[in-house]
């Protein structure tokens, strides 16, 4: 079996951690290649043509995996989103669409782009399709007219063993509420209520913001600010900590497929506030102990955060909350819909 995720198992983000799930779930079962940048990097053919643009890199990792599959005509293929749009594979992982994105950004009339017929091609290509979330399948359907019964939902997981409640000094005074926040720093992440938030607890003696980014992009944004604190590069091992000393999460979105932050917050003890979009957005649907909806006004979310805070302070509260989410969403439950998924494309 060959996966085909460009930036493999690197832990850059929920793709790549699923991937590395497959490999778990599936391994007993099969011999597993990753083929991502590195690997066709070594190919000379391929070197001077990857890393122009998605664009292109989307046409060479198809052309490369075409080759394999001639040498190969009976490996199976499984691809990360739109990773190799142009060739046929027996499954498809969506994480979400990008035309769900630009017309949550931009609205109805937004334009196509290049990356949104990949996804429609990919998915069309594929004789199977996983989407992270029941509305990335609608979609799927909705906007790119995928056949709706080759469709499956299997919602992302959180591994609960190295997420969980630890008793923490929260390492901040009395009185004051952390509010964290993981993700890159662009629109789609919510960048501007971010830094609404920023400026509105600038002279607060209750509140402080911790951001935790991989990236530099629009870090000096947030340059200056008394009360709010940029942290980068932390690594997953050290993520629990960081949700640990928290009160609650903040998550301005505005689209997401099935965010893994939520549920790693939600599975460490401590509550999250965000936009109606991803997971935060079915999970409050389903009455998800933990987790809140933000409203319009910015003083009014501030309080929805410090009774999100006060409710889950004590130990008893945010263990009865890791115990909720491991009995719906651990990574063990996790692998064992990936081996049935696999079973029935087999059958």
């Amino acid at each position: 079996m060959y996966i085909v995720s460009w930036y493999g198992t690197n832990d850059v983000g929920g793709v790549e951690r699923v991937t590395q799930y497959m490999i778990d779930a599936w391994q007993d079962s099969f011999d597993i290649d990753i083929i991502n940048f590195d690997i066709i990097e070594k190919n000379s053919k391929y070197i001077n043509w990857l890393h122009r643009h998605y664009i292109i890199d989307g046409i060479v990792v198809s052309f490369f995996v075409r080759q394999l599959q001639k040498k190969e005509p009976n490996a199976r293929f499984v691809i990360q989103g739109y990773n190799a749009p142009l060739i046929r594979s027996d499954l498809v992982f969506v994480h979400g669409t990008m035309r769900g994105f630009k017309i949550a950004q931009e609205g109805s009339l937004a334009k196509w782009h290049v990356n949104q017929l990949y996804e429609k091609w990919g998915m069309k290509n594929a004789k199977h399709v996983i989407a992270v979330g029941r509305h990335v399948k609608d979609e799927a359907v909705q906007l790119y007219h995928i056949t709706e019964k080759k469709i499956e939902v299997i919602e992302n997981c959180v591994d609960t063993n190295m997420f969980c409640p630890v008793k923490s000094d929260k390492d901040i005074k009395k009185g004051i509420y952390r509010i964290l926040f993981v993700g890159r720093l662009e629109i789609r992440k919510g960048l501007q209520a971010l830094i609404e938030l920023a400026k509105r607890i600038e002279n607060s003696d209750e509140y402080e913001l911790q951001i935790a980014v991989n990236s530099s992009v629009n870090v000096e944004l947030f340059e200056g600010f008394r009360n709010t604190t940029i942290i980068q590069k932390l690594q997953k091992e050290q993520m629990n900590e960081f949700y640990n000393k928290g009160s609650v999460m903040y998550l301005p979105s505005l689209y997401e497929g099935f965010e893994m932050v939520t549920l790693e917050c939600l599975s460490a003890g401590v509550p999250v506030i965000g936009n109606h979009v991803g997971a935060v957005g079915d999970l409050y649907d389903r009455r998800q102990d933990g987790v809140e909806i933000l409203s319009s006004d910015m003083q009014e979310n501030l309080k929805k955060m410090k009774e999100l805070s006060k409710q889950y302070q004590e130990m008893e509260m945010r263990q009865k909350l890791h115990e909720d989410i491991k009995r719906k969403y651990d990574l063990s439950i996790y692998k064992k819909k990936l081996r049935v998924v696999w079973e029935g494309l087999n059958d």
